[in-house]
């Protein structure tokens, strides 16, 4: 076998030795060869594919996670108990000798192991990045060839090792629970079919969504050219949301309430649809749109399908009371989630963050400065009195388990999904910002390494009341800082007061067009 190799190598060696590309070519190869040391190129190219959106983010988690486990082989692993003399680069042309010969073993090259990882491990995650990734990988390995750092069988055998270990990482960092989707989200709902929308009084928030989206009122004007459409300062319309959506739910005529906004937006039409017994018609006009997402209807069309077809759901909702002592009471629909803790203070700052940062980054920076902060909240819950460090509570059970739930397979199943992270959990801050760097990869890839026990349960539970003392902010005083829906609410309190949080299910009381 090492006779064979021995002989391959020589005749490649000879062949790309005496190969005449031009000065051109030789330097642009050794620039590349040079860009991947210590995985530079890659790291620039997880970068350029996390700014893309969530797909571009799990491909390069998935990526960089493939080229640390495949470094870490061929460098720390398989190069001491392999090795091998490298070629001797110094018959090449200046243009083509690298600036600083690797001094370590040849065999495996670690370069062609890292780029064929990446390559592998971000494109299985997103194959739309396979005709660029592939031939950059291969280019990479070339490369160390060409500049007379490696042997044929050394880069052959890296670009193998990267490969599998990108497949392997792949398999481990797929989350199962989230490929477990159903057709079925929740039971069928008898809805009337709205051809052209007549019968549906749509409003629509045209501040929602990311910026240089199109108008959604235009979108659905498209589709729909019959619902009337109420935009706030438009065409004489008030300017305050809430308003317009009261006089959506009481124009004669009107069969359904369609919205257009965030998933704040949405929870606050989920609540009047529901008290007026009309079908609700969510448009994904937000930025991230959660609840438009686990209903089916992520896009205009598919909720305008849904609507002209008849098709809907019956869905869980709940029912949040917030009771300050000597104030009035405050109630709303959640449709998503409801936090209290670090949860809540790290939207707050993210929301001040992402006009300059975007969202992601801006949810990065956010994580960081609460877990500096390392802010705790003393609760009672269901009699249990401690401090938490940050408390989940999510409508209907979601998925992955961990820090970052990410979605629901169902959204009938009665369950208040809690997550209580005690204080005492030193971990939990440092948790809390790697998962929100990594999503759920990051969920993931932590409980394969090691499981850790976290409190939390899904269980069948039709309300649960929660005791929050009152802390200070420099920014809004006394008071509980709680969050629902992606909303922010500064509860003011006497510092030390307590505070009654109540949260309510409404088993399939809403009504929601869907596919």
């Amino acid at each position: 076998m090492t006779t064979q190799r021995k002989k391959l190598d020589a005749g490649a060696d000879r062949l790309i030795r005496h190969a005449q590309l031009g000065d051109t070519a030789d330097v642009a190869l050794r620039r590349l060869s040079q860009a991947a040391n210590h995985g530079k190129l890659w790291f620039a190219a997880a970068g350029a594919v996390a700014l893309t959106g969530p797909r571009g983010r799990d491909a390069a988690i998935g990526g960089l996670v493939s080229l640390g486990a495949a470094s870490a082989m061929a460098n720390l692993i398989l190069k001491p108990l392999v090795g091998g003399e490298r070629p001797d680069p110094q018959t090449l042309s200046s243009a083509r000798r690298l600036k600083g010969q690797p001094l370590s073993g040849a065999f495996p090259s670690g370069h062609s192991a890292s780029a064929a990882a990446f390559a592998t491990g971000a494109s299985l995650s997103w194959p739309v990045l396979t005709p660029v990734l592939a031939p950059l990988a291969g280019l990479v390995g070339y490369s160390r060839i060409h500049t007379g750092a490696h042997w044929l069988s050394d880069v052959l055998a890296g670009l193998a090792l990267g490969t599998g270990i990108g497949i392997v990482t792949n398999i481990a960092l797929k989350d199962r629970d989230m490929d477990a989707q159903t057709e079925d989200i929740a039971p069928r709902a008898d809805v009337p079919r709205l051809p052209r929308g007549t019968g549906l009084v749509v409003v629509a928030n045209p501040h929602s969504g990311p910026d240089g989206s199109e108008d959604p009122a235009a979108l659905i004007r498209r589709l729909l050219p019959e619902a009337p459409l109420l935009v706030p300062g438009r065409d004489g319309a008030n300017e305050d949301l809430n308003v317009l959506l009261e006089q959506a739910v009481n124009m004669p005529g009107a069969r359904a309430l369609g919205v257009s906004g965030g998933d704040g937006t949405v929870s606050a039409a989920a609540r009047l649809a529901r008290n007026h017994h009309l079908p609700l018609a969510v448009f994904p006009g937000g930025t991230l749109n959660h609840f438009a997402k686990a209903l089916g209807t992520d896009s205009f069309d598919a909720t305008a399908q849904a609507i002209t077809s008849g098709t809907a759901r019956l869905i869980d909702t709940a029912e949040l009371t917030v009771q300050p002592p000597e104030r009035d009471r405050t109630t709303v629909d959640v449709l998503n989630t409801f936090s209290l803790g670090a949860y809540p203070q790290m939207v707050a700052k993210r929301e001040e963050l992402e006009s300059r940062t975007g969202k992601w980054l801006g949810g990065i920076l956010a994580s960081l400065d609460v877990a500096r902060q390392g802010a705790t909240t003393e609760i009672t819950i269901e009699g249990d009195a401690h401090t938490s460090w940050l408390t989940f509570i999510g409508i209907n059970t979601y998925v992955p388990p961990g820090l970052v739930p990410a979605t629901r397979i169902r959204l009938d199943t009665s369950n208040l999904d809690i997550r209580d992270y005690r204080a005492d959990s030193s971990w939990a801050p440092v948790r809390f910002v790697g998962n929100s760097v990594l999503g759920r990869r990051g969920n993931a890839l932590r409980h394969r390494i090691a499981q850790r026990h976290e409190t939390s349960e899904s269980r069948p539970i039709r309300s649960i009341e929660i005791l929050c003392t009152s802390g200070y902010s420099p920014e809004d005083g006394p008071g509980v800082d709680l969050a629902y829906d992606g909303e922010t609410l500064h509860v003011p309190a006497p510092e030390g007061s307590q505070v009654q949080v109540k949260l309510t299910m409404l088993n399939g009381e809403l009504t929601a067009y869907a596919p």
